[in-house]
């Protein structure tokens, strides 16, 4: 990084082109955009302010590259004088390095560099505990809801009778005529004591289930 040059923007790469532009500022407090291909810097320009028309075309004559697209080039633009606007570029400092440890280092001697240093790994085997946990605490099942008693059905026809509809015959354990459709038994709910299909699950005037 040169010496006259104090990033305010990380190198962002241009759209359609292998270069990458960078915002800063000279000595002078002045803006500075320069284009960098492969880590060299190919070319710079001096700005008074953060212009992005000016710098977008900066950017075209600098690449020189036909058909480039103008409103992407802006929108990289965009990215770098936004991130100059918030102030010079902080760069972190390298973490430090840990000192070498010689294999041949006695146990005594590396209280130092231990100290401080936490022992527990995720390769630590866990002990078990001194205290046994207490058995768990089982929760009673609720009561089952009791069943809804069957409804009683109307006696059907006896065997050879015929059906009050269409005189067909039929038999005693027929719910509907085979002939005609018509319904041979009824059944009365047990909870509010109407009338009701033998066909319904739960009766349309309480809502008791049926069975």
């Amino acid at each position: 990084m040169s010496e006259d040059f104090k990033p305010y923007s990380s190198p962002i790469p241009i759209t359609g082109t292998s270069y990458s532009a960078q915002i800063g500022k000279n000595p002078e407090d002045k803006w500075v955009i320069r284009l960098i291909k492969a880590r060299q810097v190919v070319e710079t320009e001096v700005f008074d302010e953060l212009n992005g028309n000016l710098m977008v075309g900066f950017i075209l004559r600098a690449t020189a590259i036909p058909m480039l697209n103008p409103y992407k080039i802006s929108q990289n633009i965009k990215m770098l004088i936004t991130q100059a606007e918030r102030g010079p570029l902080q760069v972190k400092p390298p973490a430090p390095t840990p000192p070498p440890v010689s294999a041949g280092m006695p146990a005594q001697g590396m209280g130092s560099l231990t100290a401080g240093i936490s022992r527990t790994s995720e390769y630590d085997i866990p002990r078990p505990s001194s205290s046994a946990a207490p058995p768990p605490t089982s929760i009673p099942a609720a009561p089952a809801a009791p069943a809804a008693p069957a409804a009683p059905a109307t006696p059907a026809a006896p065997v050879g009778s015929n059906c009050p509809q269409c005189s067909s015959p039929i038999q005693s354990n027929w719910n509907l005529c085979a002939f005609c459709g018509h319904v041979l038994k009824k059944l009365n709910c047990p909870g509010c004591g109407k009338e009701i299909n033998f066909s319904f699950k739960i009766c349309p005037y309480c809502g008791l289930a049926l069975k």
